[in-house]
């Protein structure tokens, strides 16, 4: 099964530690580990995160081939409390580099040429309309794929 994992990418940090996530990339490492092939898509800023996170990706033999990076944007964070029970709180600073993934013609006909049988879709990557009307595109260029949407609910998305 080809995997085509489609949404964003953190820093979870927690006071001064600093965790690579979010669940597309959980699913991915999963997925990959499992033995089935994926690919991401997503976007990373010019910066040292965005660095780290390419390496990080390769160090878990994901491909970074449809990895953007884009110098106007920063590589996602995710600030993180927790209470005195363990209950986590997200902040989420945007935009961020995810947000403004490109899908220009010659992109979509390389993620087409894949052969994905499933596309991973990440609750974050459809919060603009920009990113939105692009998977609508993808998907329609895939008639036979199938989807699988994350829903990954956070206060105030």
């Amino acid at each position: 099964m080809n995997v085509l994992s489609v949404g964003e990418l953190f820093w979870d940090i927690f006071d001064e530690r600093e965790f690579f996530g979010g669940a597309p990339l959980n699913f991915s490492v999963s997925a990959q580990r499992l033995g089935d092939p994926v690919v991401f898509l997503t976007a990373v800023g010019a910066d040292q995160r965005g660095r780290r996170t390419v390496q990080s990706m390769e160090a878990f033999s994901l491909t970074t081939r449809f990895v953007q990076v884009l110098p106007d944007y920063r590589t996602g964070i995710a600030n993180v409390t927790t209470d005195a029970l363990g209950n986590a709180t997200f902040s989420i600073p945007r935009p961020t580099a995810f947000d403004y993934v490109r899908l220009d013609a010659p992109l979509l006909a390389a993620i087409v040429d894949t052969h994905t049988d499933w596309i991973y879709l990440g609750t974050l990557a459809q919060t603009n309309s920009q990113s939105e009307d692009q998977l609508h595109q993808l998907i329609a260029r895939m008639p036979d794929v199938r989807c699988f949407y994350d829903i990954n609910l956070r206060e105030g998305y």
